[in-house]
């Protein structure tokens, strides 16, 4: 047992040592933003929550704008499903769900550091109306994913602002 053990982690150190050799490196590791405090402005829905948790990992989340030195202003929010395949007989077979977010910089003089900027991000899902409360909950999942890819989006484009 201890050699299959050995072994094992033989064969995962040389892995990892052969991927840091070529140059690899996880996504966001290195991420440096532009300001050391910001404030999320903007409603309080599951993106907000979670765009606040996630910056917490970068800078200071500020309470309220005056003790901030960026401010990111959460324009708009929403989800939408759509469907996009019907059967010959009319019955829904594909949906496509699509997230958008506009949202914009400002240092806490007011100059904007990000211009409005928009996402929309897209998932197309297959569906069945026998397994509709399954797909209820996959669709669920997809949005939180969705979510996430859109916090991270947005905080990618916080740490390529500059300063003016």
């Amino acid at each position: 047992m201890q050699r299959r053990q050995m072994l094992f982690l033989g064969l995962g150190s040389g892995a990892g040592l052969m991927a840091s050799g070529c140059g690899f490196r996880l996504r966001g590791s290195n991420l440096q933003l532009p300001f050391r405090s910001v404030h999320v402005q903007g409603g309080n829905g599951p993106l907000q929550a979670l765009l606040r948790r996630t910056l917490a990992g970068y800078a200071t989340v500020a309470e309220t704008p005056e003790a901030a030195e960026a401010v990111l202003h959460v324009l708009s929010e929403r989800q939408e499903q759509a469907s996009v395949v019907l059967s010959t007989s009319g019955k829904v077979r594909e949906v496509q769900l699509r997230q958008y977010v506009d949202f914009s910089l400002t240092d806490n003089a007011g100059a904007t550091l990000v211009d409005r900027s928009s996402l929309r991000i897209v998932r197309d899902v297959s569906y069945n109306e026998s397994e509709a409360l399954s797909k209820e909950a996959e669709f669920e999942l997809l949005y939180r994913d969705m979510r996430n890819d859109a916090v991270q989006q947005i905080i990618r484009r916080l740490a390529a602002a500059k300063p003016r």
